[in-house]
């Protein structure tokens, strides 16, 4: 969602656009609560090596 606010902008014009914002976050969240959000995680792990690599390796310590 994109929001302008000018130089010219009102006080009542931001009021009205941060109340907007805040209401779509608002919404965001409640939706995430019933259903698992994958999109929270995305690029949360950053790896120095190849993830397949690494994902090798670590079953392999099972044997």
């Amino acid at each position: 969602m994109i929001v302008t606010i000018t130089s010219r902008s009102t006080r009542a014009e931001i009021e009205k656009a941060l109340k907007k914002l805040n209401g779509q976050r608002t919404r965001r969240r409640h939706r995430s609560k019933k259903a698992f959000d994958a999109y929270d995680f995305c690029g949360v792990l950053r790896l120095k090596q190849d993830p397949l690599q690494l994902q090798k390796k670590w079953r392999n310590e099972w044997e």
